[in-house]
């Protein structure tokens, strides 16, 4: 005889699911050509999926070991979503939009190397090379504490090229 517990949907709400559930619903908005009802749409959805990730899937229990890969996984769409709205913001010339969205996104992995990349540029869009400068540092001191090495050689050019001007 198994032990199991099953959690029924309807009466439990879970923030995985949640989060799967809108994650999907803007991965099939972006597919799909847009309007601008639907441009609205997906950048509201992308929203709340990015609300909706508190952190990485139970990132603090020793325990939790044998949930990595799911862990990788929902931290892997919400980097995705958090790229993809920043693309959105940046494309429109929204600098300050795209640079609340990568800060965003970085306040809850502080590893995400093309973050940084993207956030020092959106600096450099808007002239602010000491906030660019902070970008990198801040990325630089992360990369060291956590991951004994220095930012990849793409952060390190990207910080290169915008602190040039």
């Amino acid at each position: 005889m198994e032990h199991r517990v099953t959690l029924a949907p309807h009466y439990c709400w879970i923030d995985t699911w949640a989060f799967e559930q809108v994650y999907h619903q803007v991965d099939r908005l972006l597919k799909i050509k847009s309007d601008d009802a639907r441009s609205n749409e997906t950048i509201r959805l992308a929203q709340r999926a990015l609300d909706l990730y508190q952190g990485h899937f139970l990132h603090d229990e020793s325990w939790a070991g044998c949930f990595i890969s799911q862990r990788e996984k929902f931290k892997r769409r919400f980097l995705d979503l958090v790229w993809r709205l920043g693309q959105h913001w940046e494309a429109r010339g929204q600098w300050n939009k795209a640079i609340a969205c990568y800060q965003g996104g970085l306040d809850k992995d502080e590893l995400a190397e093309t973050l940084y990349c993207r956030l020092m540029v959106c600096h450099g869009k808007l002239g602010q090379h000491t906030e660019a400068a902070r970008a990198y540092h801040r990325c630089k001191k992360m990369m060291a504490l956590y991951l004994d090495r220095a930012p990849s050689q793409q952060v390190k050019t990207v910080y290169g090229t915008i602190c040039s001007k």
